[in-house]
């Protein structure tokens, strides 16, 4: 798969033309092995970030994009530097969070689940607790 991907997208060696037309192609993957079939230099390492903007005056979350030292993307300064174990650790954790999320997620359904059906009454409990609510008012 990923080689048909590479064969369709530009080859940046040549001339673009009718045999090399303009064309990228963009993927995203959490997969290590498709990180480990692709070139350095098309590798992108986005995570969130987070800063405090003036123009806002908050704090706001962006992606942030980097890229492997001594690609062009680096040695042009388009990017930040990341390393193959950055991108490594990220792709080994990235499956133990969603793990721990979707866990935690699940939890906190299972308690919303439960809370409304303590919460839920009968009929007869209703009219019970308003019949007490009206003795009490007396």
């Amino acid at each position: 798969m990923v080689s048909i991907l590479v064969e369709i997208s530009t080859d940046t060696e040549f001339e673009v033309d009718d045999d090399n037309p303009l064309r990228q192609v963009i993927i995203n993957t959490h997969s290590p092995l498709v990180v480990s079939k692709v070139s350095d230099e098309s590798l992108y390492l986005a995570t969130e970030n987070e800063k405090y903007s003036e123009e806002f005056m908050r704090k706001i979350k962006f992606t942030k994009f980097s890229a492997l030292k001594h690609t062009w993307k680096t040695i042009s300064n388009l990017s930040d530097i990341t390393t193959l174990g950055e991108i490594k650790f990220y792709l080994e954790n990235f499956q133990h969070y969603t793990e721990i999320e979707v866990a935690e997620s699940q939890e906190k359904n299972m308690k919303k689940r439960l809370d409304s059906k303590l919460k839920l009454k009968t009929v007869s409990e209703n009219i019970a607790s308003q019949l007490d609510m009206f003795s009490n008012a007396k």
